[in-house]
């Protein structure tokens, strides 16, 4: 018998070490891999191709229409139902003639509810929402649905649309006259913008172009595409500001000029002397040749 101490037993090398870690981590592994392979590969669940000898044509329709009977597994009761199928509205089926079409008495009473709190339906494919209505059963109801005024969501949409964007296409207004209650009418337009473009509007000193609208701080480019062909300016004559005698405050307040710009156009009167046209803002370095297109239609020299 060895005479080492029992710590002895227990003292791994480095390569020792390792390796026992990589047994640990492979056996972890091993455990886990089921797991692991399950969440990679979800197992999808099996479609059983339907029998089509349950939906053997077996009668006709008393009434003339063609109709077929077939046995369908009824889940909720775990019983088979005959289904016998003919032309049918569901929004004036009865209860009878909705259980000959092999629906459940549960699907039936959800029908029922739907119907009576104002439901419709608009196309046959829409029986494909009703809770509890079978894929296989509602492929086989689909062909037969026949639903008598038979109108579309979008079309009455499209025709509320269209009624609105009429009424809106005879609103012609002046922009630079439009008091709050006519912009009000304008489609997009609502209190707050009415108000921001009544100030801008007084602030400038009347508008020369509708591409200003596009200034109007909240007033998006969908709004304003929607206006466009409602508003004129057939007289645009802004009010303009003498820049021989406006004031520092006066210059400052007008939007296209504020501080800075009215602080330059002091500093020059008072270097250079009066303006003697308008062309002699362009020599003040804040004016730009696109600034000026703005500014010539609000300053004047007398």
């Amino acid at each position: 018998m060895s005479n080492r101490p029992v710590h002895y037993f227990f003292i791994f090398t480095k390569k020792e070490r390792n390796g026992i870690i990589g047994l640990i981590i492979l056996f972890v592994f091993i455990i886990l891999l089921p797991s692991l392979y399950n969440y990679c590969f979800p197992d999808k669940p099996t479609v059983l191709p339907m029998d089509a000898k349950e939906y053997q044509v077996l009668l006709t329709h008393p009434n003339g229409n063609q109709a077929t009977s077939a046995h369908y597994s009824n889940k909720s009761t775990d019983k088979k139902r005959a289904v016998h199928l003919f032309d049918f509205d569901p929004n004036t089926l009865s209860v009878e003639g909705w259980q000959m079409l092999g629906l459940s008495d549960k699907t039936i009473t959800t029908i029922q509810k739907y119907l009576s709190k104002g439901g419709r339906f608009y196309k046959p494919t829409d029986i494909n929402n009703i809770y509890g209505l079978n894929e296989s059963l509602a492929s086989l109801l689909i062909p037969h649905v026949k639903i008598e005024n038979l109108i579309s969501k979008q079309a009455v949409k499209k025709s509320f649309f269209d009624s609105r964007k009429s009424t809106f296409s005879h609103t012609i207004i002046d922009i630079n006259l439009a008091d709050s209650a006519a912009l009000d009418k304008l489609p997009g337009i609502g209190a707050k913008l009415s108000a921001r473009i009544l100030s801008f509007r007084n602030q400038l000193g009347g508008f020369y172009s509708l591409d200003q609208l596009g200034e109007v701080y909240g007033l998006v480019d969908s709004v304003y595409q929607k206006i466009k062909s409602s508003i004129v300016i057939p007289n645009p004559i802004p009010r303009k500001m003498n820049i021989n005698t406006a004031s520092f405050d006066e210059l400052a307040a007008h939007p296209y000029v504020r501080y800075r710009l009215a602080k330059a156009i002091i500093q020059f009167r008072e270097q250079h002397g009066e303006y003697h046209v308008i062309e002699d803002i362009k020599k003040i370095v804040l004016i730009d040749e696109g600034a000026f297109n703005k500014l010539v239609h609000y300053f004047s020299v007398e």
